[in-house]
């Protein structure tokens, strides 16, 4: 297994290391003069751009039956391998994963791992962790997957994940200390690395970018946080009243076109799903996946919405209306500005992965 930790908000996570210590150093030393709420915000500054970052690989987990005097135990024990460091995940190199996950406000750990170099005792520590019991991976999956609507255990619990991979523990410690970060502050997140057989390395479903994109399918579609959807729509409903049809007869509005067949006042949500492609860049393909791929683009700090010139919806081409250009700029940048507070904040209740902070959690697709 190898562990991962998410650099954060757009610089080099280097410099962003070095700009956190800093940080920090200044924060205790206002408060060892005194000055406690000048030093409260330098920690909330130092909080809004955690990157915990270094990689770390852990071969193996093994039962071990004897003390260091060969006298058998009564229990069984757990020791974890060696930590590696500077691994390639899933062929990916590591500033790729920062990158991608550069905006996202909750401090992740990313923990990879390859099913055929897991153990059957591994397994069994892992299903620990998620209070389950598999015999196989692929029992393990079912049951605590993440990614998924029928698994019955998603939340892991980190206490346990100390005891069964205490090597490990020891390194996320020792950088989570060097942060001033909480482990109750932290997403402990089991990545499973391995590629689809026909597909090879570099295979598109495992690469960052569209790990971050299935954060949006795990919020929204698995878990309770339509917002980071909803609020991508209405952003477009809103948007689709500054265009309108070049025929000078039968001048239609877009927004009009978009409402809900048995509701005039809703919009469709497929029919607003059109829209995305337009207004945001995707690389998913699909409208109905598209706007995941906006979830994506906003951890990577690149949300980037256009307010383009022309829309083409069911054959007819929606022409921007430029005395409503003010307006659309407004309304842009304040969904640009709210969105990406969303994603950034973990005060924000709608705020990814905030509700997995403290835990553990498995993703597979």
């Amino acid at each position: 297994m190898k562990v991962i930790q998410r650099a954060g908000n757009g610089m080099d996570y280097r410099a962003k290391n070095t700009m956190i210590k800093e940080l920090l150093k200044l924060a205790n030393e206002l408060d060892r003069r005194g000055l406690h709420r000048e030093a409260d915000y330098l920690d909330s500054l130092r909080k809004k751009a955690v990157p915990i970052e270094g990689i770390f690989e852990l071969p193996s987990t093994n039962h071990r039956y004897e003390d260091e005097d060969g006298e058998e135990l009564e229990e069984e024990a757990w020791e974890s391998g060696e930590v590696v460091s500077n691994p390639v995940v899933s062929g990916y190199k590591p500033d790729d994963w920062y990158g991608a996950l550069s905006s996202l406000g909750a401090s992740v750990i990313l923990i990879p791992f390859e099913t055929n170099a897991l153990e059957e005792s591994e397994i069994y520590a892992l299903s620990g962790i998620f209070g389950a019991h598999a015999d196989t991976y692929e029992d393990l999956k079912e049951e605590v997957n993440s990614f998924s609507l029928e698994a019955a255990s998603k939340v892991g619990d980190r206490h346990v994940l100390k005891v069964t991979f205490p090597t490990l523990w020891a390194e996320i410690s020792k950088l989570l200390a060097e942060k001033g970060l909480s482990e109750d502050k932290v997403v402990y997140l089991l990545f499973n690395e391995d590629h689809p057989p026909p597909r090879g390395l570099f295979a598109p479903e495992k690469s960052p970018h569209y790990f971050a994109h299935d954060i949006g399918h795990i919020e929204v579609d698995f878990g309770e946080n339509p917002y980071l959807a909803e609020s991508v729509y209405d952003f477009l409903h809103n948007l689709s009243r500054f265009y309108k049809t070049e025929d000078e007869e039968n001048k239609y509005i877009l927004k009009d076109q978009l409402a809900d067949e048995y509701d005039d006042e809703r919009p469709d949500r497929e029919k607003i799903q059109e829209l995305i492609s337009s207004v945001f860049s995707t690389f998913s393909g699909s409208p109905e996946d598209d706007v995941f791929d906006v979830v994506s683009n906003a951890m990577a700090g690149e949300l980037g919405p256009e307010i383009p010139d022309e829309i083409s919806y069911e054959g007819d081409t929606y022409v921007f209306l430029e005395e409503n250009k003010k307006e659309a700029e407004k309304l842009l940048e304040e969904f640009v500005e709210n969105y990406m507070q969303m994603m950034s904040d973990t005060d924000h209740v709608e705020s990814p992965l905030r509700g997995w902070m403290g835990s553990v959690m498995l993703y597979d697709i």
